[in-house]
């Protein structure tokens, strides 16, 4: 089968999936809005169980299959081990099961240490950019998901026994938030 896996970093609009592939057939699209630093990526890791012998993958380019060197190198083992060809299309490089073409694997890692260098002095400059402004008091931070009310009330209940996914789904935020705000009263 021809396999066509694709990623953007957010959900949020402000990007998309049209320009990779644009106008080409495939036979199963597997897309993530997330970032790349995790390789727990839902259609990541559902592409990967859906692979089988013989097939080929085709990924825009290497950063879109991860952001780490590590990450890249091990999916692409992973999906080889399976008997899957592995093509990114920017860097025209093809990676196939038991394939030792040192050039192909020397651009593998120069390439995804690029890109994770590249992250890494991406949030070294916006952590430099929060502390500048927190100094300046023009960033005060992300706005609590729940008012001081709401967070007591949900503590209240929590030692009542309610179990933490009724609570997400009462107050509408997710099971991270409840454990985080539960984490609060501990501290």
């Amino acid at each position: 089968m021809k396999i066509c896996y694709k990623r953007v970093s957010t959900n949020d609009g402000s990007q998309n999936t049209e320009r990779q592939f644009y106008n080409m057939d495939f036979d199963k699209v597997f897309e993530d809005h997330a970032s790349g630093k995790d390789m727990n990526r839902p259609a990541l890791q559902e592409m990967i169980a859906f692979c089988r012998e013989g097939d080929v993958v085709s990924v825009w380019d290497l950063s879109r299959i991860g952001r780490t060197l590590k990450g890249v190198i091990d999916t692409i083992t992973l999906l080889n081990d399976k008997g899957v060809t592995v093509h990114f299309h920017k860097e025209n490089l093809t990676f196939t099961a038991n394939d030792d073409n040192p050039i192909a694997q020397l651009q593998l890692h120069i390439l995804s240490a690029v890109y994770q260098f590249e992250r890494t002095v991406l949030l070294s400059r916006q952590k430099e950019g929060i502390q500048i402004a927190k100094a300046k008091g023009k960033y005060k931070g992300r706005k609590p998901s729940l008012s001081a009310e709401q967070r007591n009330l949900l503590l209240m209940k929590h030692e009542e026994g309610v179990r933490v996914s009724d609570l997400a789904r009462e107050y509408g935020v997710t099971r991270a938030t409840i454990y985080k705000y539960l984490a609060e009263k501990v501290a």
